[in-house]
């Protein structure tokens, strides 16, 4: 598809929803609802040319009679500016993300809303192979993103699956339905209620008929878990307090499938690190196999507003005659082509993952951006969480995904716990705003550090009263200092920094905000300097960002002790440009220490 063009599209289709808006006085809904009659009506017409002039026309009067919110003059806008667009001329492959356009971000965020990215919906299809008789659902389509390129993919080879696309927003699936309609027209829009029972979708989608589910499900939506209605859910008993919605769509997405039937979902994080799952994620461990996990970066969903950092799940129905892998594939992506606010930016890795996935998938080998996370027992949610949160063997080399060879791979020497090496972590407190004074006992910040030594020059409430600060929270010489709290995954661990010492005489002790944890080295185990050659690398920061919890960024002691390290990534030549770097450090901040005496007539 031609980003370009798609683009133009969209600004056109962006004028006509601010049109009805400025013009009518439209709400968001109210104005997708109009979008959605008129394009409805230009589907259904073969008209090439509408004449705003024809008070007679039979597309005005229809859009009219269909659209009673608007009046003349704005029907004759709207429809001049489809007509200014070429929309009826237009190649389908070019219709679908346009269409998109007339979701705006707040009412996106408003019903839980994230579209997928296209080329991360492109890549992810290709993991599958069509054949005629396919049947294909997304229980939560939206606007059909996920299904397109199978639809366009059926088309183009000539083969015959049936398509099925569920959603309970009516806007949304008639939106679909105009989304897929002109490539496959024996598409199917269900309108249900993914979590609840409902005859007449069971009629279109029996339980158990399903080959190949494919879904990105509303995320942050917590249901009432005493809810009778969810009565029903086997996984509603693990769960105390407040449940998530994307769990629960787990379990019916299995009771869809049909026995050897796959499914890919995308899904937040915290399906696999919130260890209030725990027992959930034991009870689906009987009941399904993970056969791949893709971790996505946060700005996967910028574009809606949202921050979270959302996975890719492969897996299928398990069969108790299988045996069950003892390792998962894993790709960790960190560009999709977007940045934080949408725009595309160069470096996608998406193309590389989706020729990743049909490796994997059609032949059985392993490319990267995919490694094997290797259990020892057979693959599994739970062990996947344990893997990933709390420290992982990798293995990289090209390979076959069978079991049996999964016992040649290669593994990281010297790989041990991070709470193995140190005596004490913690993170720090950040004190109210009246507790802040001119002078007193120096209170580190996030902005102090550098990832290149700690700049000690003060900023605004740098300093607090020394009695403040419990032993607890006061620095000692050789610790270390990371960022821990964030609005953004990609700051955690982004800055590390070794405490030696002020630049100044002082006895007050010096201490450090909530937005920092602190190492402290286990002096008999491992050097400082050695312990922030190994944090500073960037495969330390990825196992560490893999530990992450929250729609925005918090890491926690307990889980950055589980990680994993390598402890020969502290080369000699590391620790030793290290040591420069630490010493240079110091005379900036002492030079900086005497210039602000000098300047200030101390």
């Amino acid at each position: 598809m031609r980003r370009e063009e798609s683009e133009g599209l969209g600004v056109v289709f962006g004028e006509i929803h601010e049109l009805l808006r400025a013009r009518a006085g439209l709400t968001p809904h109210e104005a997708l609802e109009v979008v959605l009659v008129a394009l409805e009506l230009l589907d259904s017409s073969r008209i090439a040319n509408i004449k705003r002039a024809d008070s007679g026309s039979d597309l005005r009067t229809k859009f009219l009679t269909r659209a009673p919110s608007i009046d003349r003059d704005v029907a004759d806008a709207v429809l001049t500016s489809f007509e200014r667009s070429g929309w009826l001329e237009m190649n389908r492959e070019l219709r679908g993300p346009a269409l998109l356009h007339f979701i705006p971000p707040e009412l996106r965020r408003g019903l839980g809303i994230f579209f997928t990215p296209e080329p991360l919906a492109q890549a992810l299809s290709r993991a599958f192979r069509l054949r005629d008789g396919l049947r294909i659902f997304d229980p939560a389509c939206g606007a059909g993103v996920l299904l397109r390129d199978f639809a366009l993919r059926a088309s183009k080879e000539k083969r015959r699956i049936e398509l099925f696309g569920g959603e309970i927003n009516p806007a949304l699936l008639r939106l679909a339905s105009l989304h897929l309609g002109s490539i496959d027209p024996g598409f199917r829009g269900i309108r249900h209620d993914a979590l609840r029972e409902d005859q007449e979708a069971e009629r279109v989608i029996p339980k158990g008929s399903v080959d190949l589910l494919i879904s990105n499900p509303p995320h942050g939506i917590l249901l009432d878990s005493s809810d009778p209605a969810l009565a029903q859910f086997h996984l509603a008993r693990f769960v105390k307090s407040r449940l998530p919605f994307e769990l629960l769509f787990i379990e019916r997405a299995l009771g869809w499938l049909s026995p050897g039937g796959h499914a890919a979902l995308i899904l937040p994080r915290s399906i696999l690190t919130n260890r209030g799952f725990e027992e959930a994620r034991a009870a689906l461990d009987r009941v399904l196999i993970p056969e791949a996990l893709i971790s996505l970066p946060a700005e996967t969903f910028a574009g809606a507003g949202a921050s979270v950092s959302p996975i890719v799940l492969f897996f299928r129905r398990r069969d108790p005659r299988v045996d069950a892998p003892r390792d998962v594939p894993h790709a960790l992506i960190q560009n999709i082509g977007l940045d934080r606010s949408g725009r595309f930016i160069e470096g996608s890795e998406l193309e590389a993952l989706g020729n990743a996935l049909e490796a994997l998938f059609q032949n059985g080998e392993i490319r990267r951006p995919f490694e094997r996370l290797e259990f020892g027992e057979a693959a599994s949610l739970s062990g996947l969480s344990r893997a990933l949160f709390a420290g992982a063997k990798r293995a990289s080399a090209p390979a076959k995904m069978m079991s049996s060879l999964s016992g040649a791979a290669h593994r990281l020497p010297s790989n041990v716990p991070l709470g193995e090496l140190v005596s004490l972590a913690n993170t720090g407190k950040t004190p109210p705003r009246s507790a802040y004074q001119e002078e007193g006992a120096f209170i580190l910040k996030v902005g102090n550090l550098t990832d290149e030594g700690i700049d000690f020059s003060p900023r605004e409430r740098n300093f607090i009263a020394p009695d403040r600060i419990t032993p607890r929270l006061r620095l000692e010489p050789g610790d270390l200092l990371l960022t821990s709290t964030a609005h953004h995954p990609k700051y955690i661990a982004q800055k590390v920094d070794l405490f030696v010492g002020t630049p100044w005489a002082s006895s007050s002790p010096i201490s450090f905000v909530g937005e920092l944890m602190r190492l402290r080295p286990r002096l008999d185990r491992i050097d400082p300097l050695a312990l922030l050659a190994i944090l500073r690398h960037h495969e330390t920061r990825e196992r560490i960002r893999m530990r992450i919890h929250g729609q925005t960024a918090h890491l926690r002691p307990r889980d950055l002790l589980g990680v994993e390290i390598d402890e020969t990534l502290a080369t000699k030549e590391r620790i030793l440009a290290l040591k420069e770097e630490l010493e240079l450090s110091r005379k900036r901040n002492e030079l900086r220490f005497r210039m602000r005496a000098l300047y200030d007539g101390r």
